[in-house]
């Protein structure tokens, strides 16, 4: 019995001993004894075998254990026997991943810890790039332009570079986003012609996949050609008539074709942006109603249809219009319009003027020969229609076209048919919905405008989706012009704004109205 004690003595001071040879490392701050680390490289792939090792000083371990966490949130555990010591991993998706080193010592009967907060596990594939979208598909110099991408890979990031925009003293776009849609805004060229470059996606580890972008840039062409035809609305019987023709382009024509009465007058090719004065020799008409048509095509295809009526007849009452100062119009400013007899001891007992086709003053008896118009924007025809004292009719026309330099205003931007309250949050349905913008713009719309709808997630750098909006609806006088696109929408808070609408002088919106929505809620 008394060996038995002693031995256990013997144990205990061995013990004791050993414990107190053993090096004790200086506390720190927080009254720890030990500490213990993570060895792990920092990239790696997929399916691959992936060393981690957990050394450090502690004495008395127990209770080693690894935490493997994704960005999902996922956690794996995976139990050591002892410090130091180590383990094969083997990661099945991609992403990053941090890694928790835990031990308790029974020593001091504290747990330890470390935490590596980065380990990038890529997958060895390539990225591919599965299709190009340009946004607008019809570009013209000046046009502000958007890459829809769709990148394919199992990986986390990408970094998406762009190679040759150099050429066109542009800067190179370098970015590293998460795969799937992505939106480059290329920015504008300011000249026309091919352009060729390279989109390269990267894996982040040298894994990369390149494409070729070619795109045509056009000249500013947005709008097809301009006819006027210089006539009077009526003639006297025998007259010899001739008329004068003004076609114009923003770049230049192709061709044009006269038509009376439906017969070919007069055709020609040309390579010139304007011709002015074409004059059209008609001759004798019978008495009666006639018609005259001019066709034009530009360059581009864009084609151009005008006609006008020339009445006949000693029955008619003859005069012109005349327009004061109408070679320099001013919008805003006062103009005078008049009606100019070209018969002797005529008395008109009832005078009506339109503007673009509304009635803007009428005189019955006590007649005005002028009247006050304030100029507006744009191209307008100033048409009055004229009655003398023994019965004989008349009317005439007459085309102005005043400089427009003030950009489309947004009306209104809808979704679903509901007006949206720029100065709120607007509650709109989740998925489909239908989104129309409209503008308006005393010289016209362009009816060949391409607006895209931008759409930005709150707290998101990237855009979530950029569109390009087609007409839907538009004026008689082209003033007005509503623009839509449907498209579904997830559950978020967005921003809304459009750009890229213009009206017929190439003055275009920026996008200065910035809508806020909200889906899901």
């Amino acid at each position: 019995m008394k060996r038995i004690i002693l031995s256990f003595l013997l144990f205990l001071f061995i013990l004791f001993f050993l414990i107190s040879c053993a090096v004790i490392p200086e506390k720190d701050s927080s009254d720890k004894m030990f500490e213990i680390n993570i060895k792990a490289s920092d990239v790696t792939e997929t399916f691959k075998e992936t060393e981690v090792m957990v050394d450090g000083n502690i004495v008395g371990a127990k209770n080693v254990m690894l935490e493997i966490v994704n960005e999902y949130n996922e956690k794996k555990i995976i139990p050591l026997k002892k410090v130091p010591d180590s383990t094969k991993v083997v990661f099945e998706k991609p992403g990053e991943y941090s890694i928790v080193a835990k031990a308790l010592s029974l020593i001091d009967g504290k747990e330890y810890s470390n935490y590596k907060p980065r380990v990038f596990v890529y997958d060895p594939q390539k990225p591919f790039i599965d299709g190009i979208e340009v946004i607008p598909s019809t570009i013209f110099a000046g046009d502000e332009i958007i890459l829809h991408l769709y990148v394919n890979t199992n990986n986390p990031k990408v970094k998406v570079e762009t190679v040759g925009l150099s050429g066109y003293e542009k800067e190179e776009i370098s970015m590293t986003t998460k795969p799937g849609d992505i939106f480059l805004n290329v920015g504008s060229f300011s000249k026309d012609g091919d352009k060729e470059f390279f989109v390269k996606v990267d894996n982040l580890v040298g894994m990369e996949y390149a494409t070729k972008v070619n795109l045509k840039v056009y000249p500013i062409d947005k709008e097809p050609p301009t006819i006027i035809i210089n006539s009077k609305f009526s003639y006297p019987t025998n007259s010899n008539i001739q008329v004068y023709v003004d076609i114009s382009d923003d770049v230049k024509l192709s061709s044009y074709e006269i038509y009376l009465d439906g017969e070919l007058k007069l055709e020609d090719t040309v390579d010139q942006e304007e011709m002015k004065n074409i004059p059209v020799q008609i001759g004798k008409l019978s008495p009666g109603d006639h018609s005259l048509i001019v066709k034009a095509t530009d360059w581009l295809g864009k084609k151009t249809m005008t006609g006008k009526r020339i009445l006949v007849g000693d029955t008619y009452l003859n005069f012109e219009i005349a327009i004061s100062n109408e070679t320099n119009l001013i919008p805003g400013h006062s103009t005078i319009i008049s009606v100019v007899p070209t018969e002797e001891g005529i008395n008109f007992r009832k005078i009506v003027y339109f503007i673009d086709g509304k009635e803007y003053k009428r005189f019955d008896g006590d007649v005005q020969t002028f009247v006050d118009w304030t100029v507006e924007e744009g191209e307008h025809y100033i048409t009055v229609y004229a009655e003398d004292e023994n019965g004989r009719a008349g009317i005439n026309e007459r085309f102005i076209s005043v400089n427009d330099n003030s950009a489309p205003r947004l009306i209104s931007l809808s979704v679903n048919g509901e007006k949206l309250d720029i100065s709120k949050t607007n509650s709109i349905p989740l998925g489909m919905n239908s989104i129309s913008a409209c503008f308006m713009d005393p010289g016209g719309i362009s009816k060949y405008a391409t607006p895209i709808l931008y759409i930005r997630e709150d707290h998101y750098p990237d855009y979530y989706d950029i569109l390009e909006m087609k007409l839907s609806e538009i004026s008689p006088d082209e003033k007005e012009a509503t623009f839509t696109i449907n498209t579904s929408i997830g559950y978020g808070y967005f921003y809304f704004f459009v750009k890229g609408v213009s009206d017929k002088e190439g003055n275009e919106y920026q996008g200065e109205d910035v809508f806020t929505v909200i889906t899901g809620y």
